[in-house]
């Protein structure tokens, strides 16, 4: 259409043009010659707006045929709204199922929110219970997606499977139309499933107050309000930790018929002390795949009455008695205080420093996740990925926690599920060890005896038949009792998979036998004019690093411990003058927390370097 416009408009220019300096002539010339160029132009203009009015006709057709191709992608979610169409493509935003994946329990931020505005549940940035059941009903109403790794039912983890469903239900829906008078086509893309079917249901907390104390052991008074709700809902009542998601179950399920309710719950004697949400679930149907329909949440203040002492040797505590094949009852109830105390112990924290950036920010992770209350099993090991992964088992070693590889393969995998100390000991072959149950030829400390076969690993990059699973995936040992997520998800059919290569693992990471962490390190001792810290170097006896060694330390005896930090390359075993020796030279400050791995460094160093060439080849290209 264009085009025409552009003839009609060059074509009257031409003969303005021609009209102008023949106007002399025209004045002293027969009256014939100006009625055939009037003529001329006539036809042009007459032949040019047929042309258009038939563009037109044809353009209003394709519209036509456009709306009812989009009322079949949305399903008839299509609205239509007079208004005038741009020349602009009208475009299905692709962003909206830009979460993230891997998310669960605990995951916060932006993505969450957004999963949550999509999933129709109250966006608060935290992955909770409600969002966990929210996903799962998603997930449920998706039978082929699920088919695909082998599942009949939601998990309730959104990983890269649901991404990819969701973008594929979001498909781009693209309209280049030209600037005519048309209904303006506003698809409503993707359609957001339906989990909230009652939403009208409703509940209220009348009591505890909003910032109550409580404490661990203790009970509260529960009283409630339920309006509307189907005969059929039910509630969950649960104390969720505002700076991780964790929740704890306190009372439920219970129905919620409509009416004002009172109840004594007991609030778990194990919870770590901090700012908690109080939190309702109003949910529907099957317990083991309920409806999410609604919830209301207080702030909560946990508080003991009397505090919880840990001495200042745990460390060496645990390594002694983990070398006995029982734990007695009596450490359950500091088992959580114990985690807390191991990683965030000088020798942990020191090991973890020494991997650089990566290390202190996944410290900083395990030690959430312990803070958080949760048992070293129930960590969410699959977040950590990359070299650092291959760290944490030797930083962990070097604080009593090491897994022996001669155990029942049979009972190893079945003590595992067992959440309690009675149910642990119900069953033959396992033993209760303070907060987690596990075979009893399970070495909790001590020294690896193992043959160096990898056990207990997170794979990130499984596939299946050629295609990734959706799920980082647990395995008990290669290939054998492998699991989505973690040990708790749904079992993995094996045919026709390829794990890939872990992310981490809990024992036989290094290989061979020996000691504890890499063969051929020792944990080396630094010593400062105010304190101490120790750190990994290698295991050398000749007498140049033997020197080496030494002029370093006497350097470190001259300055504070707040003076040092860590060589460039103190995470990298390759460089022998660098790994786990600290700058003592009084040049740096800041404890030790300036370490960096040079092969990160190397690896950004020649990728920035291929940027900077190609963007000089690019601007050489373009002005030369």
């Amino acid at each position: 259409m264009f085009k025409k416009f552009i003839k009609l408009a060059t074509s009257l220019f031409v003969l303005g043009m021609l009209l102008v300096p023949n106007q002399a002539f025209m004045q002293t010339s027969a009256s014939s010659s100006s009625d055939t160029l009037v003529d001329a132009i006539r036809k042009i203009v007459t032949e040019a707006m047929a042309d258009l009015h038939t563009e037109i006709k044809d353009l209003k057709q394709q519209v036509t045929a456009l709306e009812e191709k989009i009322t079949r992608v949305g399903s008839g979610s299509s609205v239509f709204s007079p208004s005038v169409v741009t020349s602009s493509p009208l475009t299905a935003s692709t962003s909206v199922c830009s979460f993230g994946s891997n998310l669960s329990i605990g995951s916060r931020g932006d993505g969450v929110s957004r999963l949550q505005t999509y999933l129709n549940i109250t966006p608060t940035g935290i992955f909770d219970e409600a969002t966990r059941l929210a996903v799962e009903a998603w997930q449920n109403k998706r039978p082929a997606m699920l088919s695909k790794v082998g599942l009949s039912k939601g998990t309730g983890y959104w990983g890269t499977l649901s991404e990819e469903q969701c973008r594929i239900e979001s498909t781009n829906v693209v309209l280049p139309l030209p600037v005519i008078s048309t209904p303006e086509i506003k698809p409503e893309l993707p359609l957001k499933p339906i989990v909230n079917p009652g939403a009208s249901a409703s509940v209220s907390l009348l009591s505890p107050s909003k910032n109550k104390t409580l404490n661990p052991g203790g009970s509260v008074q529960l009283k409630w309000e339920v309006k509307n709700a189907p005969v059929s809902a039910w509630l969950n009542f649960k104390l969720r930790r505002q700076d991780t998601g964790v929740e704890h179950h306190i009372q439920g399920p219970m129905t919620a018929g409509s009416g004002v309710y009172e109840n004594i719950a007991t609030i778990p004697n194990n919870l770590v002390e901090g700012s908690y949400d109080l939190v309702v679930y109003m949910l529907d149907g099957d317990n083991k795949n309920p409806d999410y329909l609604n919830s209301v949440s207080i702030p909560v203040n946990i508080k003991s009455t009397a505090q919880n002492t840990t001495t200042t040797n745990t460390t060496n505590n645990n390594q002694t008695s983990s070398s006995s094949t029982t734990n007695s009852s009596s450490n359950t109830s500091g088992g959580e205080n114990n985690y807390i105390a191991l990683y965030s112990s000088e020798t942990f924290v020191n090991c973890m420093k020494q991997q650089g950036s990566a290390g202190e920010s996944a410290l900083a992770t395990i030690q959430g996740w312990a803070n958080s209350g949760l048992k070293r099993y129930e960590f969410p090991w699959g977040q950590l990925t990359g070299a650092i992964a291959n760290s944490v088992p030797s930083c962990e070693q070097l604080i009593g926690i090491n897994y022996s590889e001669n155990y029942s393969s049979e009972n190893y995998g079945n003590c595992y599920n067992n959440a309690s100390e009675s149910s642990c000991g119900a069953q033959s072959g396992c033993a209760w060890y303070g907060t987690f149950c596990e075979g009893d030829n399970y070495n909790y400390g001590g020294s690896s005896t193992g043959t160096g076969e990898m056990a207990r690993c997170f794979y990130p990059n499984t596939t299946k038949d050629g295609t990734h699973v959706g799920w980082t995936i647990w395995c008990e040992k290669d290939y054998y009792n492998c699991h989505y997520g973690d040990p708790a998800g749904d079992s993995l059919d094996l045919t026709g998979v390829v794990l890939g290569a872990p992310s981490s693992c809990e024992s036989g990471w290094y290989g061979g036998s020996g000691s504890t962490g890499n063969s051929n390190w020792v944990n080396k001792t630094w010593n400062f004019t105010d304190g101490s810290t120790t750190s990994y170097v290698l295991d050398r006896t000749d007498q140049e690093y033997l020197d080496y060694l030494n002029s370093v330390q006497s350097q470190c005896q001259q300055v504070s411990k707040n003076n040092y930090c860590w060589k460039d390359g103190a995470g990298d075993d390759t460089q022998w003058q660098n790994f786990g020796v600290p700058d003592c030279s009084g040049s740096c400050s800041g404890g030790g927390v300036s370490l960096i791995q040079p092969s990160t460094n190397n690896l950004m160093a020649n990728t920035l370097n291929l940027i900077g060439q190609t963007l000089r080849n690019l601007t050489g290209f373009l002005f030369r």
